[in-house]
């Protein structure tokens, strides 16, 4: 491969990755705003239930705690779907950011090993014109 091909290799490697980034990173923000929801959520119900606790209020009497609860259990369950929907995604996004990532630094070594080796080459052919040359001046 030529030292092209193996650059644009590299960087397509290393744009790949990133963009696998940025999309974890998506999935993370969305993460911790379910978690935030939840967090939110689980703070407002104890809060409503030191307030019940504490003082006889009107909802209660007319059935209002009880369909208070109703929501809280209901919109807590959607959030932990969400949030569960969301760590399988982020899981498999794990997965291809990994992927990503090995691809980027195998396309890094094979660049490297190319490049040495043409050192490797360019000093041989140095070495063999130099030994020409002075075999020449010898001869003269």
């Amino acid at each position: 491969m030529t030292d092209f091909l193996l650059g644009s290799l590299v960087e397509l490697t290393h744009v790949k990755f990133e963009a696998e980034q940025s999309r974890l990173q998506d999935i993370v923000a969305q993460e911790n705003r379910l978690r935030g929801e939840l967090r939110r959520l689980e703070d407002r119900h104890r809060a409503a239930q030191a307030e019940q606790q504490s003082q006889f209020n009107g909802q209660r009497a007319f059935g209002g705690d009880v369909l208070w609860q109703a929501w809280v259990t209901r919109t807590r369950h959607d959030l932990q779907i969400r949030l569960a929907q969301v760590l399988a995604q982020k899981g498999r996004m794990m997965r291809s950011l990994q992927l990503a990532h090995g691809r980027k630094l195998a396309a890094k070594e094979v660049l490297a090993s190319h490049e040495q080796s043409c050192r490797t080459a360019r000093r041989r052919r140095d070495r063999e014109a130099e030994q020409s040359l002075t075999i020449l001046k010898s001869r003269c």
